[in-house]
């Protein structure tokens, strides 16, 4: 897990938006069919979105930079939120494109707090593939 934070249900409001920036580094200089899966929760422990076979489009012994930025924003009342995810890099993530993009809906009960997590599990365990969060930023706008 690269960020988790516990918020209030009611911190985002009516017509609220949160949104987490994460700056990062990642290494792949293992194996080419070494892939990258990014888990995003808000609230449960089941994965909200999913972003499963990020890899790069070869290998280099070169950390590239890689941002995620997660918006959470209420869709028409408190309890009821849109997950929005971007994730940018100067290499290809995966099918050759260097942005990805996902959405997915969930319904949270009032009050709270909740945990919002975002983890990046490699598919082979090495120490030539790695990632690493230099900053993450949490913002209410």
């Amino acid at each position: 897990t690269v960020f988790t934070r516990s918020i209030l249900g009611k911190l985002i409001g009516v017509d609220g938006m949160l949104r987490l920036t994460l700056f990062c580094d990642v290494l792949c200089n293992n194996n080419l069919a070494d892939t990258l899966t990014m888990r995003i929760n808000w609230g449960g422990s089941v994965p909200l979105l999913t972003e499963a076979n990020m890899a790069p489009a070869a290998l280099s012994a070169t950390r590239r930079i890689l941002s995620v930025q997660v918006l959470l924003a209420n869709r028409n009342s408190i309890d009821s939120q849109n997950v929005m995810y971007r994730v940018e890099s100067d290499v290809n993530l995966d099918n050759g494109q260097p942005v990805l993009v996902g959405l997915a809906q969930d319904t949270m009960p009032t009050g709270g707090p909740h945990t919002l997590a975002v983890t990046f599990q490699w598919s082979a365990a090495s120490a030539d593939n790695s990632l690493r969060v230099f900053q993450s930023v949490l913002e209410k706008i």
